[in-house]
């Protein structure tokens, strides 16, 4: 009876060690499924496709967990065998927010087991950490991410109450985000002056607004667009400020942009008038395209300069100029300071 009951709870015992084998070995395929964003696995963005990943029942969920290390740009490619809709998503950290990436459902099908369905997507990221995740139907699929930073400059220029300051004459990288949509920059004159802005804007449309201390009056409210990654759309503010404090605000689509603020010295057209007595014809020269008035003897023109600064008068009905009589001349151009003055008519 001894040796029965020894051999009962001997099976017994092996018994228990195969069942609790297989509960482990059960929980480290769940695991391996990474069904949770607590069993999520990483998602590298070296631009190399994973190894073959499944969805094996459905409502199935796959999560992989991103690093962002920087602003930049993530691109997401699926290869999906499965005839049926393998759905997407994009959340923050702490699954708070789920980032679209169109507006609809996100989701790709109409793969095949020998014909797999390739879809590309991708967004604009702050640095940071983010979940995606797959769904839906059941079958075999493959990821690849690949990242383009943007090399931002642009601090923690978050928002009027936190803005970055910004050194006239410095050259900032910004960029617009999921996560990040407006970017505020704050900056001081301390004379009366011109000052020139030059910005390249890398998505289809950026929004800027100039404000001064309060934000009750826009001195610019304007938008780029057209711009693309690889073809970044320019624009160019030109604007006279007193002493004080400004701030300006970008806003718009996703994408990178950069800017700089310099001082700029308002030019004066240039101004030449030559005339000689007896001829039937004098000329001007000036800044090129400049609008030019000129008064001579009664008479008045109004011409504009071509691509050299050039502009000819003729005397009407055949006369002569005089020696000693005076040619009046005004140049005018937007950006610059106009220019005035008198010429004599010279000995041939």
């Amino acid at each position: 009876m001894k040796t029965g009951k020894r051999s009962v709870n001997k099976r017994a015992q092996k018994l228990f060690v195969l069942l609790l084998s297989l509960v482990v070995v059960m929980a480290c395929i769940q695991s391996a499924r990474a069904n949770s964003p607590a069993d999520a696995k990483p998602f590298a963005l070296n631009g190399v496709y994973s190894g073959d990943q499944w969805l094996t029942e459905e409502g199935e969920e796959n999560w992989f967990i991103l690093n962002v290390p920087e602003d930049g740009y993530v691109e997401f490619r699926i290869m999906s065998y499965c005839s049926g809709s393998l759905s997407y998503k994009l959340q923050s950290s702490d699954l708070s927010a789920t980032y679209k990436f169109t507006s609809c459902n996100d989701y790709i099908s109409g793969g095949s087991e020998t014909s797999p369905k390739t879809g590309v997507t991708g967004k604009a990221l702050s640095a940071g950490n983010y979940y995606f995740c797959l769904s839906g139907t059941t079958g075999k699929y493959r990821l690849m991410g690949s990242f383009t930073p943007y090399k931002v400059n642009d601090g923690a220029a978050h928002s009027y109450d936190n803005p970055q300051q910004y050194t006239l004459g410095t050259g900032i990288i910004g960029a617009i985000t999921e996560t990040d949509g407006e970017d505020w920059f704050k900056f001081k004159t301390t004379s009366y002056g011109n000052f020139k802005m030059t910005l390249r804007a890398y998505e289809n449309s950026l929004s800027y607004v100039l404000y001064n201390s309060d934000l009750s009056v826009k001195y610019w409210d304007s938008s780029a667009y057209g711009g693309t990654s690889t073809a970044p759309q320019g624009k160019e503010e030109k604007i006279a400020l007193k002493p004080g404090t400004y701030y300006i605000k970008f806003s718009g689509d996703q994408g990178k942009y950069n800017f700089n603020i310099k001082v700029y010295k308002i030019p004066t057209c240039k101004l030449s008038v030559k005339a000689k007595a007896g001829k039937k014809y004098f000329t001007i020269k000036t800044t090129p395209y400049a609008d030019v008035q000129v008064k001579y003897g009664g008479y008045k023109w109004n011409r504009s300069a071509d691509a050299k600064g050039k502009v000819r008068i003729d005397l009407p009905y055949g006369k002569k100029l005089k020696k000693g009589k005076k040619i009046k001349v005004t140049a005018t151009k937007v950006d610059y300071k106009k220019k005035s003055g008198l010429s004599r008519c010279l000995r041939i």
